[in-house]
């Protein structure tokens, strides 16, 4: 079962990994497979935003889908987690 979900949302992530607990009693593993890369040029007036986009997916997706699934995988002592 995949589940979809934007990566700069933690809240929903953890209703998310809730679920996921709660219905399969573990999780095992989590792949951070969300990306996106900034191809405004530099002088664009819409560079910042898209570079604070960028670095929210690409950082602070990866830092937020981790920080909420290791507590559950450190009480099962068991876990891994894939940087795609």
């Amino acid at each position: 079962t995949g589940y979809q979900v934007d990566v700069r949302e933690g809240e929903k992530l953890k209703v998310i990994y809730k679920e996921i607990f709660e219905k399969y009693g573990r999780i095992d593993a989590v792949v951070n497979a969300a990306g996106v890369a900034v191809f405004t040029d530099f002088t664009d007036d819409s560079i910042d935003a898209e570079a604070h986009r960028e670095i929210d997916i690409n950082y602070f997706g990866v830092w937020n889908s981790c920080r909420t699934a290791a507590p559950y995988m450190k009480e099962a002592k068991y876990g891994k987690i894939v940087k795609r």
